[in-house]
């Protein structure tokens, strides 16, 4: 927009609706290592777990995070 139109960086970011922060964001892969690990220990231990038991076991406090403050 800037090369072909000649605008300035706030306008051709308000032409498109983009906040002017949105040129500098960089994403940021999650890593999710430690939820995986646990889930294959988790698996290892009961292997006939389905994803309803697996995910009981995650709303445990000793489980994959103390998420059952908030139930």
């Amino acid at each position: 927009m800037q090369t072909d139109h000649g605008l300035s960086v706030c306008r051709a970011d308000r032409t498109l609706g983009l906040s002017r922060s949105a040129r500098h964001y960089v994403p940021h892969r999650r890593d999710d290592t430690a939820l995986i690990e646990a889930i294959e220990a988790h698996r290892k231990d009961n292997p006939g777990h389905g994803f309803g038991l697996l995910s009981d076991q995650a709303l445990q406090p000793r489980g994959f995070g103390d998420l059952s403050r908030n139930v």
